[in-house]
């Protein structure tokens, strides 16, 4: 089917390599040189979704390694290049940005934050199995003379693929659950709803990009695991056992990335079987007897419902100016400071900010109770509610001692805030095809 369709790869299907670089860029306002590089970029370094496909085919033929590198602009980015408005995505967000302050309150964004010290009109990733490899092709890009002619500022953000593909990998608090099992459409579907037709070109298709800078406290994570391991499950279970079914109930799924709607506390060997495709049914689970209402899974999968995205990630360390040589052969979840989400899109608009508004949803709210199940991952509170409780059903596990959990607590004289993320800012690309970067 997309034999003759020219978009970027990484996007319809994840790039699969361990390692990544973001370059963050700002243009000079040179609008003949930055046409001038990217169109040589696009020319040299871009790699589509049908060189993509071929590469790993022959990776699986005789393991010879590839990377995968693609590149978008933001509006400012697009403005600067010289396209002209027309030709461009109209999707409001896009055009906005994601610090106006509409995007920010689609978003829940209270604070306005610009990611790692920078605006960036262009986004570049490099994503390789080996960080050396990575490192040949970031200084190979960076060497052009047409990149110094064009690029005003660059900042450098390494990292490495956000979560495990096998449960043979390591993991660590929050990082590390097994993912890639939940998204069951078949490629068509997922084209479809993913890219739009680029103007002015034959076959080539773009798709819009959300990036937002995340850091997880693993302090807090770790206080709440301990709150939900202090109520669940029978007390003849070993301490393990039930260590990894509280940090399920805040993931909903298990670390190998089977499905929390599995649980079985009689016979608990059947819940940490292998994970399933298409498992993430909850019709079965209404009340929350397996599966907590406010478990991140389980809200973005209903959320899901609203609109639908292909979503990324990307693991950070401590430093985002450590070079990537430095990281460790195999993944070091010790090591990550936070993750960047990324998605993909046809429409912000009508996909990305549903879904987001969902995650952030509270029921209960009155002037006398607290405000009950936000996503537990994603919530932040800015301060303005005093109260938020997370509900586990009184059926839970069999042997539930509490029926809620005080997330938040902001009465008596100490605030109590729970947050298990902090926003660092971020932004909204737009991901043309390669034919589309050559006609500028």
């Amino acid at each position: 089917m997309f034999e003759r369709m020219d978009f970027q790869g990484g996007i319809l299907k994840s790039h699969g390599r361990a390692y990544s670089a973001i370059l963050l860029l700002t243009l000079y306002d040179r609008p003949k040189a930055a046409v001038k590089w990217i169109q040589s970029f696009a020319d040299v370094f871009l790699i589509s979704h049908a060189q993509q496909t071929s590469d790993t085919e022959k990776f699986k033929r005789t393991g010879f390694p590839s990377v995968v590198v693609s590149l978008g602009l933001s509006y400012s980015g697009a403005i600067k290049v010289g396209i002209n408005k027309k030709d461009l995505p109209e999707d409001k967000f896009f055009v906005n940005g994601m610090r106006h302050r509409n995007s920010r309150g689609a978003l829940g964004d209270y604070q306005v934050r610009d990611m790692d010290n920078s605006n960036p009109d262009v986004i570049i990733q490099v994503a390789g199995d080996a960080p050396e490899i990575i490192e040949a092709v970031e200084n190979k890009i960076k060497g052009y003379r047409e990149f110094k002619l064009a690029i005003k500022q660059a900042t450098r953000v390494v990292g490495y693929r956000g979560f495990r593909t096998s449960k043979d990998d390591p993991s660590i608090g929050p990082f590390g659950f097994v993912d890639g099992i939940s998204e069951t459409r078949p490629e068509e579907r997922l084209f479809k709803e993913t890219f739009f037709k680029d103007s002015r070109v034959e076959d080539g298709y773009g798709a819009l990009m959300a990036i937002r800078k995340i850091s997880v406290d693993r302090e807090n994570f770790t206080w709440l695991k301990n709150k939900l391991k202090s109520q669940i499950g029978p007390k003849n279970r070993p301490a393990g056992e039930i260590d990894e079914w509280a940090k399920a109930m805040i993931m909903g799924r298990f670390e190998n990335g089977t499905p929390l709607v599995f649980q079985n506390w009689s016979k608990p060997e059947e819940t940490w079987r292998d994970a399933i495709n298409g498992a993430m049914d909850f019709s079965k689970d209404p009340r929350g007897n397996k599966c907590p209402f406010f478990a991140h899974v389980r809200v973005m999968r209903t959320a899901g419902s609203l609109g639908k995205i292909v979503r990324r990630s990307m693991l950070y360390q401590e430093s985002s100016e450590a070079k990537i040589s430095d990281y460790p052969t195999k993944r070091d979840f010790n090591g990550a400071k936070g993750m960047f989400f990324i998605s993909y899109q046809k429409s912000i608009s009508k996909q990305l900010i549903p879904l987001f508004k969902s995650m952030a949803k509270l029921s209960g709210k009155t002037q006398n109770a607290p405000l009950v199940d936000p996503d537990v991952v994603a919530y932040r509170n800015d301060g303005s509610h005093r109260n938020v409780e997370l509900e586990v059903s009184p059926e839970y596990g069999g042997n539930v001692l509490r029926n809620s959990v005080t997330l938040f607590d902001h009465g008596g004289h100490e605030k109590k805030v729970k947050n298990l993320t902090k926003f660092h800012g971020g932004e909204f690309f737009y991901f043309p095809s390669k034919t589309f970067m050559l006609s500028l």
